[in-house]
């Protein structure tokens, strides 16, 4: 069974740090992230400033048996060895905190034999490891093929096992919290969306270059697209395309870009959210194909969210809840009778970083509109034929 992000940390807060645990799942989903979200959490636990708390990452795939375990040297005719720092500040009084050994899977044998001490004992050498520091064990699966070696048994036998899978959901909702907000970054999400698929793939599906598409990608992508307007304006689309491709891999580039090609080309989400009937004519919208409005979808999303994180930032609760009812009256014109699309764009929107308490007091704030009475009609006549 599989764990989503925020049941892990749930769980490893509930368990506690006596108990080391192994991580495992498919390369950039953020298990290493996932441990400093766990220090977090466990800071707010005990009412500590942020950073406040011990928290080191150790990259077996770099290190030696001797970088690890540390250099022998002798003294008074007994044999020590010089530890490094985060072994001794693991063991210091009041230490509290998280230990990762990332990647362990794909360490060398010897670096992976070097760490039995540490996972199963919790010591280095005399270095002893507080009970307040929570060992947590990152790597690939070996289905994943991405270098990963079976451990030996001993590990899983001394370790709360644990696999960690990615959430789309989950992760839009991280990335809209922590990413720049402009359409070019939250197009990402939007073609997600779409193109699900395409959220985490395995080494296997990297294109000619190594570039493959997985949640960590992603969120770089979104950094370099913020950066890319200058060539969208130019009509440079040759440029994203080698840019995205040199992160999510040709092919995945490939679909991402003709979606921002058909986006640019299409009524504006500015101008949708305005007035959509004059953006976006009757008789343009019923001749339109599918991908065409999925396009504007997304733009229209992108600007809501643009138009709602902006008015957040500066404490105006009115003008937030009417980017979002903006942005849900033109979905439902661009959508037209497509019950499918509607339910879509709305949860799309919905996803966008927005808090549940602000969106709930947006739906009974307009209640009486028309568009948001033939939302909830879809919704009754989608959930009518499951």
């Amino acid at each position: 069974m599989s764990l989503s992000f925020a049941n892990i940390i749930e769980l490893l807060s509930t368990v506690g740090t006596r108990q080391s645990v192994m991580l495992l799942g498919p390369p950039g989903i953020g298990k290493t992230a996932l441990g400093r979200a766990l220090a977090a959490e466990m800071e707010k636990q005990r009412g500590l400033p942020e950073g406040s708390l011990f928290y080191e990452v150790i990259v077996h795939t770099s290190l030696a048996p001797d970088d690890l375990g540390g250099l022998p040297y002798r003294e008074g005719g007994e044999a020590r060895y010089a530890v490094q720092d985060w072994a001794v500040r693991c063991g210091a009084p009041g230490a509290f905190g998280v230990l990762i050994l990332d990647d362990l899977p794909a360490a060398s044998p010897a670096v992976a034999t070097a760490c039995r001490q540490i996972v199963l004992d919790r010591r280095l050498h005399s270095a002893v490891i507080s009970d307040d520091i929570l060992i947590l064990v990152t790597g690939n699966r070996r289905q994943d093929k991405a270098g990963a070696s079976q451990l030996p048994s001993h590990f899983h036998n001394a370790v709360l096992s644990l696999e960690f899978l990615p959430d789309l959901d989950e992760w839009c909702k991280w990335y809209y919290n922590t990413s720049v907000h402009d359409p070019m970054a939250l197009s990402v999400p939007a073609f997600l969306s779409f193109r699900k698929s395409h959220f985490s793939q395995n080494p296997s599906q990297a294109s000619e270059n190594g570039a493959f598409a997985t949640p960590r990608t992603w969120a770089k992508l979104g950094h370099v697209l913020h950066k890319m307007e200058p060539f969208v304006k130019a009509g440079r689309w040759g440029v994203v395309l080698e840019a995205a491709g040199g992160l999510v891999g040709v092919g995945v580039a490939t679909e991402l870009t003709a979606f921002l090609k058909m986006k640019n080309a299409m009524a504006k989400g500015e101008d949708l959210m305005k007035n959509p009937e004059q953006a976006l004519p009757r008789d343009v919208r019923d001749g339109c194909k599918p991908d065409e409005i999925m396009a504007m979808i997304a733009s229209v999303c992108e600007e809501a969210a643009t138009q709602y994180h902006r008015a957040v930032r500066d404490s105006n609760n009115e003008l937030a809840m009417k980017s979002l009812a903006e942005g849900l009256r033109a979905i439902v014109w661009v959508c037209g009778s497509s019950r499918e699309y509607v339910g879509m764009g709305t949860q799309m929107l919905q996803g966008l970083g927005v808090a549940t308490a602000r969106w709930s007091a947006m739906l009974k704030r307009y209640e009486s509109e028309p568009w948001l009475k033939q939302i909830r009609e879809f919704t009754a006549a989608s959930r009518s034929r499951r």
